[in-house]
């Protein structure tokens, strides 16, 4: 009977453990640095952090997430991508031609649980605004009014041509065929091509 009673604790006691982390939660808001190599995402939970910070549905792709297990001993879980490698997680860059910005957008989860979807995930959406920075570029030029035109050189320019291709895939190859057929959630590249006879 004394067996089956601590037997019984010692299982319960690992569900608890076990539980525990599923129970954790964010303390706050988390904090974004949008530096000029890096994203960075830094939270605080209530409890050690056991699961991975991951970009929204790039969760399996090597480089897009944080694993975090028990053993890490961490409540301060965090995720940065460098700015060279937002094509690889699927960030979206988007240009404002008005102002001069650029915008880098993505979404990013905080997941308790290694596996499973719980009640204390949470996602946000992270906005970096990256400013262009104006720069005047100015010269003195001395022009020499002694020398005079020997020849003129005229041509006429053709209008280029302007083509487009879509291939499968994520990696521009100009041996690769033309996507004939293609299913929903299919990966293509369009290439943008431009065709002169002018040379």
């Amino acid at each position: 009977m004394m067996s089956q009673i601590v037997v019984f604790f010692v299982l319960s006691f690992q569900t608890f453990i076990i539980a525990k982390t599923v129970d954790n939660k964010l303390l706050d808001t988390p904090r974004v640095t949008c530096g000029p190599e890096r994203i960075e995402i830094r939270a605080n939970t209530e409890d050690i952090y056991e699961g991975a910070v991951f970009v929204k549905n790039w969760r399996r792709t090597e480089g897009c997430s944080a694993i975090y297990t028990y053993e890490n001993n961490s409540t301060e879980p965090e995720y940065s991508i460098a700015l060279k490698d937002i094509a690889r997680c699927g960030l979206e860059m988007r240009r404002n031609p008005d102002n001069q910005e650029l915008e880098i957008f993505t979404v990013i989860i905080f997941s308790f649980h290694p596996n499973f979807v719980t009640a204390s995930d949470r996602s946000f959406a992270v906005h970096c605004i990256f400013q262009q920075k104006q720069m005047k570029v100015a010269t003195d030029l001395d022009f020499i009014s002694d020398i005079t035109t020997r020849g003129i050189i005229s041509s006429i320019a053709e209008m280029p041509t302007i083509g487009m291709t879509i291939i499968p895939g994520r990696v521009p190859d100009h041996k690769l065929e033309p996507a004939h057929s293609v299913h929903v959630g299919d990966q293509l590249m369009f290439i943008w091509y431009i065709q002169s006879n002018s040379g």
